[in-house]
C-alpha cells in the first residue's frame, strides 16, 4: 500500500470544544483515506495522545515539524500564529499554509501579522473581508474558503439526560438554541456572543401581552425580502405558545461573575421555565436538529460554523449582521433588540425555509489545496 502523505496540524486539538476544534477533527476524518496527519495542540487544556506547544518541550516541537511534509496552521493567538509561521518556514523550511478562522482586520499589529504571512506558501481566510485586508497589505498567496465541514451527526454523542428531557417537556413549544465557547465582552462591555440578547429576546417574546414598550417602534420594511416586517402583537394575537431558549455555554470561567449576572436575570423575570443556561459541553449539532430556529446573535466574527451548519440542515438561522453571512441567513441589526424581537417573531410565524443546497465538494476543495505541496520538490 503507498504510504500516504504526513500533513502536521497545528491548533486547537480536536477534543476541545470551539469552532476551530470543530472544523480540524472533521478535516482530519474527511481526508483520513488521503493523508496521515500529525498534531500539535496549543489549548490550555492538554490531553493524552497530543504534543502540547505549552509543554515548552522545543526539540519535540522542532522535530515534528521537520519530519512533515506539510505543516496546516490552526493558530488563534496572533503570537503563537507567528511562532509557528517562522518554525515551519524559517527553522524546517518546511511548506506551510495558515488558516485564519476569524476576521483578521480586528487583531491589533496587523502589519507585522502580514508580514510574517508573507512567508507562508498559502493564506487561507474564512471571509473575503480578511483576504482584502492582507491582499492590502502585500500578502499575495490568499485564497478564501469559509471553514464550514458538513458534520456527521451519527458521530455526534446524544444529548445529556437532563437537557433532553427538559426539551421533550416543552416539545410542542418552539425552541430557540445558540450556543457561545465562553464569555467575553468588548471593551465597551458588550457581550461578544450576544448572550444577553438572548435572555432579552425570550423576556420579550414571552411578555407581549404585558409590555408595550417593545412594541413602539415597527421595523421598517425589510429591505432584502422587500416585506412588511410583522408586529409582535400578530403573536399576541394569535395566542402563540411560549417560546424557550438553551444558550449553550462551554465555560464562564473568565466571566463568573457575568455567567451569574445571566442567571439572576432569568429568575428575576421569571423565566425559569422558558430558559436554560447550559454551561459545559454538548453537541450542539445534536441539539440544533431539535431547533426551531438557531439563533447567532454575536458582535463580531469571521465566519460562523453554526450559521453553516443550521443553513445546512435546513433551519431558519438568524444572525447579527456583524459578519458577512452566507445565503440563507436571516440578518437582523447587531446589538438592536428591537430588530431582532421583529425578524424571530416574523420567523415564528412562518418557520418553513427552503432546505439549503450545498452542492460543494469539500473532499477536492482541500485535496486541491494540499496537494501542489506535497510533490518530490516539497519534500
Amino acid at each position: 500500500m503507498k504510504e500516504k502523505p504526513n500533513i502536521l496540524l497545528i491548533g486547537p486539538a480536536p477534543l476541545n470544544v470551539g469552532g476551530v476544534s470543530t472544523h480540524l477533527q472533521r478535516l482530519m476524518r474527511l481526508l483520513a483515506d488521503d493523508y496521515s496527519f500529525d498534531f500539535i495542540d496549543e489549548g490550555r487544556r492538554r490531553f493524552a495522545g497530543y504534543f502540547n506547544l505549552r509543554s515548552l518541550n522545543a526539540w519535540t516541537y522542532l522535530r515534528k515539524i521537520h519530519h512533515t511534509r506539510l505543516v496546516h496552521i490552526h493558530s488563534g493567538p496572533p503570537l503563537l500564529r507567528i511562532v509557528n509561521v517562522l518554525a515551519a518556514k524559517l527553522l524546517c523550511r518546511r511548506p506551510t499554509i495558515v488558516t485564519v478562522h476569524r476576521d483578521i482586520t480586528t487583531e491589533q499589529h496587523l502589519g507585522i501579522t502580514a508580514c510574517v504571512l508573507k512567508l507562508c506558501d498559502m493564506v487561507v481566510t474564512v471571509n473575503e473581508k480578511s483576504a482584502h485586508a492582507l491582499q492590502q497589505r502585500g500578502v499575495k498567496n490568499v485564497c478564501t474558503h469559509p471553514a464550514f465541514l458538513p458534520p456527521d451527526v451519527q458521530q455526534e454523542p446524544q444529548l445529556p439526560d437532563d437537557v433532553q428531557q427538559w426539551i421533550d417537556q416543552r416539545k410542542h413549544q418552539p425552541l430557540i438554541v445558540a450556543n457561545a465557547s465562553t464569555l467575553i465582552t468588548l471593551p465597551n462591555g458588550e457581550d461578544i456572543y450576544g448572550v444577553d440578547m438572548g435572555l432579552r429576546l425570550i423576556k420579550n417574546l414571552n411578555h407581549l401581552n404585558s409590555s408595550e414598550e417593545i412594541l413602539k417602534n415597527p421595523r421598517p420594511q425589510d429591505k432584502t425580502s422587500g416585506e412588511d416586517s410583522l408586529d409582535p402583537r400578530d403573536l399576541r394575537e394569535k395566542k402563540a405558545p411560549a417560546v424557550n431558549l438553551i444558550f449553550v455555554i462551554v465555560t464562564s470561567a473568565l466571566r463568573p461573575e457575568l455567567m451569574q449576572q445571566y442567571r439572576d436575570f432569568v429568575v428575576e423575570h421569571n423565566l425559569q421555565d422558558n430558559i436554560l443556561l447550559y454551561e459545559g459541553s454538548l453537541s450542539f449539532v445534536r441539539l440544533m436538529t431539535q431547533a426551531t430556529i438557531v439563533l447567532r446573535p454575536t458582535n463580531a466574527e469571521g465566519d460562523a460554523i453554526t450559521v453553516r451548519e443550521a443553513l445546512w440542515f435546513g433551519k431558519p438561522c438568524v444572525a447579527s449582521d456583524a459578519a458577512i453571512r452566507p445565503e440563507g441567513t436571516i440578518t437582523f441589526v447587531s446589538r438592536n433588540d428591537q430588530d431582532l424581537l421583529n425578524v424571530v417573531t416574523r420567523v415564528l410565524q412562518a418557520p418553513k425555509q427552503t432546505v439549503y443546497a450545498d452542492t460543494t465538494d469539500y473532499h477536492k476543495r482541500y485535496t486541491d489545496l494540499y496537494n501542489p505541496f506535497l510533490t518530490s520538490k516539497s519534500k
